[in-house]
């Protein structure tokens, strides 16, 4: 029999549970949890499925939301499937929040009352904003751009405000600015380290990104952190920074993330920063698994990154049918368009080894190097080159050669 295409949990809290039993659980509806459905959907196209998501919106392209404030976007925007994906891949996504997970018992109490049994589980719940501790200010009166359900509600606020205090100053919170400041909105940014973007790009790239952060009109404050905040009768906030006075009526924090470690602490999981995983994603219970933000990897890194999210759920969907695949690691890339100028990242490490060749050029405002590893593209970074930024992924994936790069992404003629 075919299960319903959503399932949703609306049970009242004094309601006995209910067992209800699944061969597969995924906790989390990012691109780990998803990638890891559509893998066991390719290896057991019959056994149930049960996705559980806390969120207020279909599945979504999180990466999306925060780079989209100037145009505002409707509650089905980005959705990674539309709703009948789900459907034709019996697949019960089940909107609700999980309580507690018996690992020994393999059960999950989900709303208080339902009680779930799994097979296999995995644990996709991604990453949670890093909230400074600030005097003067309560958790009500400050927002984060990493759900969807709050962006949306900072779309509707700046309707009526116009100066915005953003603490944090890393590609997320420059990409707010770069949103508000398209808005007509005075924007101002707090950094407490002086370069938050030197782990992505080289000096001379970053330089081009502030100098158009400048024109734009966003103030950008550099080694600085904020104590306290003074709020008027008016329900603004006061910054006094160098004996000047900044007055601000909404603070958004970009401060970081860091993993949503709660159910795997309930789990009673081995973990660090993050949940510790093996080579086929199983953490510290061999029949849990977790991917994405979550997991911390035998080499202690949390990617904290969409790319290597979506590989983590594909290995970890792979391993829960059948146990025997090896996560291979995938380059670290990022994407940003800022203040006009769009910015791909991916292994820029490698540019800091000696083991590794750069070539570098330069033509009608394109920037570009590769990081060349036995004469094969292993990392590269580029500037204002958008139209061809799949072929740049590419480069990466296939181990081009520079002879390849100059045949397929040409510079153009001056």
């Amino acid at each position: 029999m075919a299960l319903p295409f959503v399932m949703v949990f609306n049970l009242m809290e004094d309601m006995e549970p209910k067992a209800t039993s699944y061969t597969y659980v995924v906790v989390g509806a990012g691109i780990a949890g998803i990638s890891a459905i559509k893998k066991i959907r390719e290896l057991d196209a019959v056994n149930p499925i049960l996705l559980i998501s806390d969120e207020d919106r279909m599945p979504y392209k999180r990466t999306k939301i925060n780079k989209s404030i100037a145009t505002g976007f409707e509650k089905e925007a980005f959705q990674l499937y539309e709703p009948e994906w789900y459907r034709q891949n019996n697949v019960e996504l089940c909107f609700a929040k999980v309580h507690d997970v018996f690992a020994r018992e393999h059960k999950l109490l989900v709303n208080g009352n339902t009680l779930v049994t799994y097979q296999k589980l995995l644990l996709a719940t991604g990453s949670i904003p890093i909230y400074p501790a600030i005097k003067g200010i309560i958790a009500s009166e400050r927002v984060d751009v990493h759900f969807a359900r709050n962006v949306a509600a900072l779309i509707q606020d700046a309707a009526t405000v116009s100066r915005f205090l953003i603490i944090g100053g890393s590609v997320e919170g420059l990409e707010t600015a770069n949103q508000l400041a398209k808005m007509g909105k005075t924007v101002t940014v707090v950094e407490r380290y002086m370069n938050p973007l030197a782990r992505f790009f080289p000096e001379y790239i970053i330089r081009q990104i502030f100098d158009a952060l400048k024109k734009a009109g966003v103030t950008y404050l550099p080694r600085t952190t904020i104590d306290e905040l003074i709020k008027t009768r008016k329900n603004t906030f006061q910054l006094i920074n160098n004996q000047t006075t900044m007055e601000f009526d909404r603070i958004i924090v970009c401060a970081g993330t860091r993993p949503n470690t709660e159910l795997a602490q309930k789990a009673c999981l081995a973990m660090e920063k993050g949940v510790l995983v093996n080579e086929f994603m199983q953490t510290s219970n061999p029949d849990v698994f977790a991917a994405g933000d979550v997991a911390q990897h035998s080499n202690g890194e949390v990617t904290g990154l969409w790319h290597p999210a979506e590989y983590q759920g594909f290995c970890a969907g792979k391993n829960m049918v059948e146990l025997g695949t090896n996560y291979q690691p995938v380059p670290s890339r990022l994407k940003t368009s800022l203040f006009g100028g769009f910015y791909f990242s991916a292994n820029y490490n490698l540019s800091k080894t000696q083991d590794c060749d750069i070539f570098h050029e330069e033509k009608n405002n394109i920037v570009r190097e590769f990081y060349l590893k036995n004469g094969c593209v292993a990392g590269l970074i580029m500037a204002n080159d958008k139209e061809r930024d799949k072929l740049y992924q590419k480069a990466i994936a296939d181990k081009w050669t520079l002879e390849e790069v100059k045949k397929q992404i040409p510079m153009p003629f001056s």
